[in-house]
């Protein structure tokens, strides 16, 4: 990933990383100010029904409901998380459009 960010900057391009927020830990631990400053942003459902909502939409990509429960779980915890590392940029709420 290192390289890749570096290209891309030499490229005088903004490297965008879309990961999960342990992801996002493990790179702010690693690279954090070694190879560019980064800033962290974190994305979340309005509400813990809209996440479900959207991921039962998506059931069909699913292995089964015990992932939609899996991934619903993981996605309350990282919203309670995010709110406690300091260095998470900013925090957006996505709404739903429909």
């Amino acid at each position: 990933m290192k390289n890749d960010v570096s290209t891309i900057m030499d490229w005088g391009k903004v490297a965008l990383i879309e990961c999960s927020l342990t992801d996002a830990v493990k790179i702010h631990s690693t690279y954090h100010q070694k190879i560019h400053p980064c800033n962290f942003i974190f994305l979340s459902p309005e509400s813990s029904l809209e996440l479900e909502r959207r991921l039962m939409r998506d059931v069909e990509r699913m292995e089964s409901y015990s992932s939609i429960a899996g991934k619903k779980n993981q996605m309350e915890h990282d919203l309670i998380l995010s709110k406690s590392l300091d260095f998470i940029s900013k925090c957006f709420v996505v709404k739903n459009n429909e």
